[in-house]
């Protein structure tokens, strides 16, 4: 077959072409109204797809991208300290006193919906009695026994009489045996 080419063969000469195909030519400004008219269909199509009507509305879009980006962080953080005080309310009505919600938080499963999570709080704080606000109790961490202290205001002491104190008495306040 004398019009197969072989690999590294160059084809010379004209293409062979089917005598029954046409080539249509265009003038330039045939080509130009058809690329304009397309450009005008894509670029109607963007302009709804944006929700704007002309090009003259594009800067406040990006304006407003812009702002919707730089308030997104802060929308999402608020998010979820809301979240956050919702689900600790729920804590706080199941009687969890405030000194354990944040813990609490962490240790409940949020189940399904709220609903789902007011159940598990307060199965939680029937494990957990000792969280609760009617239970829990500060601890007077004073160094005073039965009511009255004998340990002085060291702050208004100085080194010596620290010292002088310290050789008398023990840090409760008793005296020191010999």
């Amino acid at each position: 077959m004398p019009d197969e080419l072989k690999p590294g063969e160059v084809q010379t000469g004209a293409p062979a072409t089917p005598a029954t195909a046409t080539v249509k030519t265009f003038s330039q400004e045939e080509v130009d109204g058809i690329v304009t008219k397309r450009l005008v269909r894509e670029r109607t199509s963007i302009f709804k797809t944006l929700g704007i009507d002309d090009e003259a509305k594009i800067p406040d879009l990006i304006g407003k991208v812009k702002d919707y980006d730089t308030i997104k962080p802060e929308y999402e953080r608020m998010k979820g300290e809301s979240e956050k005080a919702k689900y600790a309310g729920v804590l706080k009505t199941a009687g969890i006193d405030d000194a354990f919600v944040e813990f609490a938080l962490g240790k409940v499963e949020k189940g399904k919906d709220l609903e789902a999570y007011k159940v598990n709080a307060e199965a939680f704080a029937k494990s957990n009695p000792k969280m609760l606000r009617e239970k829990f109790q500060t601890i007077d961490a004073s160094p005073s026994l039965g009511g009255t202290s004998n340990v002085p205001d060291f702050s208004k002491m100085t080194d010596a009489q620290i010292i002088e104190w310290t050789r008398k008495y023990n840090w409760d306040g008793t005296e020191k045996k010999k």
